[in-house]
């Protein structure tokens, strides 16, 4: 029994032991990026753990204060690795920085910010920082932050210019945001990295937008090495529109299940179900080479190939009852507006009138509405603009150019669109309201007719027959071969007015043939025209004059004259 109780003895006493060196392993320290600061500048506090082995940090608060601002937090990370009197020691770091922004001036304290380590508190080091008027630093020191304490400390035997450059290095290292809690997704903590699509919903109308983002999750103990994608998805069943396919993966930092992930966005989607059913989003497939981030810095890079995991959308067909009239398809929450940005109106002269849909859904599918004109307006011409944004929404504006053919007050009728709204699952009219304009009096170009016709009746004008009188009693050579001659001057007559349209129209001929090159240069210029570019309008109207000018001279003599 001596020897059990002794031996438990000794058990509580190595618990001790180990818990002493452990705690001797972490070290808080904390630093400012610069000792003095002027007023409205910002400055950094950096807050770092370090320990030679694994530790539980929970992310630290900054107190509330009356002095100073937060103005934003991001996190780090930091491994060193020493050789000392022959042996190797290695401590990781998890670094805080806090950009704070003095409210007053003086030497100011900087608060202690309280850690929590393996579940036991840690404060901070006191820190003063000296706050100034603005612009009265010189401009070297406004401009050059501070290196402050290393977050590693001193080591014995370290090169202090090493540490120097190494710490500079550090600093340069881009800011990673505020890690996030990631909810929507499952991942296998065992896998170097992993695919997964993110949608919005999971059940949507016929219409509604869903956007879907692809993404790869790596562990924060693995370094991607590179990155090919091997499948886009094909996403069958809906009408897609892309909102940002990534050129270069940038990370953020999100927590899955309690483990930090570095996590890219690869696509991003707007989706438009387009039947009732179940629609499937597929399979993002890429092809990684990734290494193990060890105590001895990163290990070989292995290859893998991985896809995303497939989700399905329940999508619902948009209800009958309720129905406008005027519904046309247009599924989403938007608004329109009407607006005309001219600011004199001349009579017989174009000014353009805005029709702006925006909201959130498939505003790039939606066409003009009708618009009942009054007489007085005549459409000249009309434009279009649409584009998808990050957020989610988009929307679709039409420039109609509009020419009043009379002065003094015009109504621009409103105009009405029924779209349906999955929020409320309801079918809404969105109204534009009514337009007035007021035209000053203009000239009118020759050949315009009036607005207002002259409907007052004109007496018929009187036919005047010329006399004549059949005799049959005369038969003549006319009334025997009549109906032969009259098929001769017939077959003559249109035989002679084909040759006489070929010639005139040119058909078949090359003058025909420049005439139907010219009419194409003509259809492009004008597509080029309604698309407003104007760079490449300029190269081909410039090529057109060319050719034109080539084409005439092929036909004329030396020294003659071009009208």
């Amino acid at each position: 029994m001596k020897k059990i109780g002794k031996g438990i003895v000794s058990f509580f006493l190595l618990l001790v032991c180990f818990q002493l060196l452990a705690e001797g392993n972490v070290e808080l320290k904390a630093n400012l990026d610069r000792s003095k600061v002027e007023m409205g500048d910002s400055f950094v506090l950096q807050l770092s753990i370090e320990s030679e082995g694994g530790i539980n940090v929970e992310a630290p608060d900054f107190p509330p204060v009356e002095n100073f601002v937060l103005l934003n937090v991001s996190q780090s990370t930091g491994q060193k690795t020493l050789f000392v009197n022959g042996k190797i020691r290695s401590k990781r770091s998890i670094i805080y920085s806090f950009e704070l922004q003095a409210k007053k001036i003086g030497r100011l304290a900087v608060p202690q910010i309280e850690v929590v380590v393996d579940g036991k508190v840690m404060k901070s080091p006191s820190l003063k920082i000296d706050v100034v008027d603005a612009g009265t630093l010189p401009q070297n020191n406004r401009a050059r932050r501070g290196r402050g304490n290393s977050p590693f400390g001193n080591f014995p035997g370290f090169d202090d210019e090493v540490e120097d450059v190494f710490e500079d290095l550090l600093r340069r290292r881009p800011r990673v945001p505020e890690p996030k809690k990631e909810l929507n997704v499952k991942l296998n903590p065992n896998e170097a990295f992993q695919l997964r699509v993110v949608a919005d919903k999971k059940e949507a109308f016929v219409g509604e937008q869903v956007t879907a983002n692809y993404y790869i999750y790596i562990p924060d103990n693995f370094l991607l090495r590179s990155f090919d994608t091997v499948k886009y998805p094909n996403l069958r069943g809906f009408w897609k529109e892309d909102i940002e396919m990534a050129q270069t993966l940038q990370f953020e930092t999100v927590i899955v299940d309690g483990r930090s992930y570095n996590r890219a966005l690869l696509a991003s989607y707007a989706l438009f179900p387009i039947k009732a059913g179940t629609s499937k989003l597929d399979e993002y497939k890429a092809k990684c080479d990734v290494s193990l981030n060890g105590v001895f810095g990163f290990g070989k890079p292995r290859a893998y190939t991985k896809s995303s995991w497939a989700e399905k959308i329940k999508v619902n067909p948009l209800p009958t009852q309720g129905m406008p009239s005027n519904f046309s398809g247009a599924v989403g929450s938007y608004q329109i507006t009407a607006q005309v940005d001219a600011k004199k109106i001349v009579a017989h002269q174009p000014f353009p009138y805005k029709l702006k849909i925006e909201g959130r859904g498939n505003a790039k599918n939606l066409e003009l509405p009708s618009i009942a004109l009054p007489p007085s307006l005549e459409l000249f011409d009309t434009k279009e603009e649409s584009q998808f944004f990050k957020t989610g929404k988009s929307f679709k504006e039409f420039t109609l150019y509009l020419i009043p053919r009379a002065d003094g007050e015009i109504e621009i009728p409103e105009i009405k669109i029924g779209v349906f709204n999955p929020d409320s699952a309801k079918y809404e009219e969105i109204k534009s309201g009514a337009v007035i304009i007021q035209v000053e009096p203009g000239e009118k170009p020759q050949g315009v007719n009036p607005v207002v016709a002259d409907n007052t009746p004109k007496p018929k004008a009187e036919k005047t027959l010329l006399p004549f009188e059949y005799n049959k009693a005369q038969v003549g050579y006319l009334s025997l071969y009549g109906k032969w001659l009259s098929l001769a001057v017939i077959l003559v007559a249109l035989g002679h007015s084909i040759v006489f349209t070929r010639s005139e129209l040119g058909l078949g001929s090359a003058e025909a043939k420049k005439i139907e090159k010219y009419e194409a240069r003509y259809k492009k210029l004008k597509t080029l025209m309604k698309k407003q570019d104007y760079r490449q309008l300029g190269v081909e109207a410039t090529n057109t004059i060319y050719v034109t000018l080539n084409s005439c001279l092929d036909e004329v003599e030396s020294g003659a004259e071009l009208s």
